[in-house]
């Protein structure tokens, strides 16, 4: 494989050390990092806790980068760059890692960790764990196989310069998107409590609410409506319809990204067939995900829902969509699900019987409206925050494919200037 001029062709495993021997003497306590403590999609440690350093674990410090092994963690991208340990002070990390050290004169360390994170290098790790049973690992022998094409130093820093400074507008953006998350919960539980204008209040099992609102079963002010199931045969009059799954149910949002096709009979179409103002619950999955949703608006003309996908129809005379979406949003309603939802170790789910259950606080219909509009600005600033996000990642992941790749040079400018 011949690269641009002036790379190098060379396997990743000589680009960077995979697993350097560091020893730390036994007994000794270190800072340690568990799979859990780096984010998906993200590049820094949430925390570190202190262990005494044992014989398993891989050690790592400053300037190394964390690949996480063990699926689903590779293809989620939980990959860390290290720079928050004191200085001269190494650490251990969980065995699901292998850590990527830079080689003195070969690589820069920050440059390894874009590579990392890279389709170059994930891709295939991805690929090697197909076929193999059981909890599936990335083996370190597929390093040697990767081959990848370096260029020099100084280029190498130029690259990691202008991608690192996309990663910071990212973790900006991001920042303002929780801020204003936060903000908006602040507010909407307030609103949740104290409703708007009211003077006097009532004592419930869910606290104070104004006196003139009703809680009452979500199953007497709306229509849950349960999905379609996958794998069924011999379907009569077969039509093949686009429909949602989980994956496509965001919380604040509908992900028509991968917008996926199934068969059904025609006879059923009307039965599992979304209406305009219908309100998408998640049935479940990882605890962040129990009962999250957003309103449908008939973004495709005829479409589906999954059976791990909840539509609930208001009846439009009693319940607002944006309304009860915002209330199964708040602290109430995710207090609610998971405190009825069937647990495993990492993951929770809830039935239809617990949705119908739903307590709805129920003010007038024009309270509803006038609460859910003075949402609406804080999830509108949410929402554009988002799409910054989204156009951040879509020209950070351009950039990583041309410069990694060589397709695109730095310019001969800066490059000079970095000689």
């Amino acid at each position: 494989m011949r690269g641009p001029e002036g790379w190098r062709s060379l396997p990743f495993s000589e680009f960077a050390e995979i697993n350097p021997k560091r020893p730390l003497k036994k007994g000794q306590r270190v800072p340690f990092v568990e799979m859990a403590a780096v984010p998906t999609h993200g590049s820094q440690i949430q925390y570190l806790q202190e262990r005494e350093a044992g014989s398993g674990g891989s050690c790592f410090r400053n300037g190394d980068t964390l690949f996480a092994r063990i699926t689903p963690c590779t293809e989620n991208g939980k990959i860390a760059y290290v720079d928050c340990l004191p200085k001269s002070v190494s650490a251990k990390g969980s065995t699901e890692f292998i850590v990527f050290g830079p080689r003195q004169g070969l690589s820069d360390s920050r440059y390894l960790y874009h590579l990392a994170r890279s389709t170059l290098i994930r891709r295939p790790a991805i690929a090697r764990m197909a076929g193999t049973t059981g909890r599936q690992r990335v083996p370190n022998a597929v390093f040697d196989d990767i081959e990848i094409q370096a260029p020099p130093l100084a280029e190498q820093r130029l690259i990691s310069k202008v991608l690192c400074s996309v990663d910071e507008a990212i973790t900006a953006t991001q920042a303002v998107i929780e801020q204003t998350r936060m903000v908006k919960q602040a507010v909407l539980n307030c609103l949740l409590t104290k409703g708007i204008g009211h003077t006097r209040f009532k004592q419930t099992e869910f606290g104070s609410i104004p006196e003139d609102w009703k809680i009452v079963p979500l199953r007497t002010v709306a229509q849950v409506q349960t999905g379609v199931a996958k794998g069924k045969k011999d379907i009569q009059d077969p039509v093949e319809l686009p429909y949602l799954r989980v994956a496509n149910v965001q919380d604040g949002y509908i992900d028509l990204t991968e917008l996926k096709t199934i068969t059904i009979s025609a006879a059923q179409v009307e039965r599992y067939s979304l209406r305009s103002g219908d309100v998408l619950m998640t049935e479940g999955g990882d605890f962040d995900k129990l009962g999250r949703g957003d309103i449908w608006k008939g973004q495709v003309p005829v479409c589906l829902h999954q059976n791990h996908v909840f539509a609930v129809r208001p009846n439009p005379n009693l319940l607002v969509s944006e309304f009860l979406a915002a209330l199964t949003a708040s602290a109430h309603g995710k207090n609610y699900f998971l405190g009825c939802a069937k647990r495993t170790t990492n993951l929770a789910s809830i039935n239809s019987t617990q949705v119908k259950d739903f307590p709805v606080l129920l003010p007038g219909k024009e309270e509803q409206e006038r609460i859910v509009q003075q949402v609406a600005a804080y999830s509108l600033a949410e929402r554009s925050a988002s799409d910054t996000l989204a156009q951040l990642e879509q020209t950070k992941s351009a950039l990583m494919s041309d410069l990694l790749t060589g397709r695109k040079r730095v310019s001969a400018d800066a490059l000079s200037s970095a000689l």
